[in-house]
């Protein structure tokens, strides 16, 4: 993995075609909304999951685009309509995990 991986839009457009040609059904991008002493350096200036999912639905055509919103930062008219943003961008394609943080703990819906 390059070391500027989370900044670089070709090494996930590469990824992504790669994972289509391999016929998965779609790409799960991981999203923090914290950053903590265990998170590698990294996640100091990765994409946003949006953002960079859009960009991947121009340069893939059939793989889902899976991205999480972190439902206790994200107000829900804004995570709706950037999740169905994406979803009119991508054809069809978009895909969320939403989770919410509760003290120390997170809860996936």
């Amino acid at each position: 993995m390059p070391t500027n991986a989370s900044e670089n839009i070709d090494y996930y457009v590469k990824q992504a075609k790669i994972a289509e040609a391999g016929k998965f059904d779609t790409i799960f991008l991981f999203d923090v909304s914290h950053v903590g002493p265990g998170n590698i350096p990294h996640h100091l200036s990765m994409f946003e999951g949006i953002s960079i999912l859009s960009a991947l639905s121009m340069a893939t055509t059939n793989i889902g685009l899976t991205a999480t919103i972190a439902t206790s930062y994200a107000d829900p008219f804004t995570a709706a309509r950037q999740i169905l943003s994406l979803d009119k961008i991508s054809k069809g394609r978009a895909g969320l995990k939403c989770h919410y943080i509760k003290s120390r703990r997170y809860v996936e819906l």
